[in-house]
């Protein structure tokens, strides 16, 4: 991922998209000012994870609707990063670098194992 990024907001010349919007998204999408983002975005993730973890310990072990909620907007995020990477830089570059196709990898897996945790939840609580 970080050989792919470019100064921030620099133009990328791997692939080439119409003059407008999308061209300053794809500047963006690429620039290490996302980079940041990605990462004080985890940084937070982290956060929400020990809060949660915490208050599992201390009260009652269901998931509260508001810990999940933030953990799918988390989830999300990871997501239109990885989807917005590849698009911004297309698809041969992105998959020709192992740690693009590792987060994409881990955001699948995390999108299963969300789910799995919802429906195992659901089938507690009846």
């Amino acid at each position: 991922f970080s050989n792919l990024l470019l100064q921030p907001f620099q133009e990328s010349q791997s692939h080439p998209v119409r003059p407008g919007c999308a061209r300053v998204f794809q500047a963006w999408v690429t620039s290490s000012s996302f980079a940041g983002l990605s990462i004080a975005v985890s940084f937070l993730n982290i956060v929400h994870l020990v809060i949660d973890i915490s208050e599992g310990v201390t009260t009652e072990p269901s998931i509260s609707v508001e810990m999940r909620v933030i953990s799918w907007c988390f989830v999300a995020f990871y997501l239109f990063e990885e989807l917005s990477l590849l698009w911004a830089v297309g698809r041969k570059a992105f998959f020709s670098h192992l740690s693009n196709m590792f987060s994409l990898g881990t955001v699948v897996l995390l999108i299963v194992c969300y789910r799995y945790l919802q429906n195992v939840s659901n089938c507690v609580s009846l």
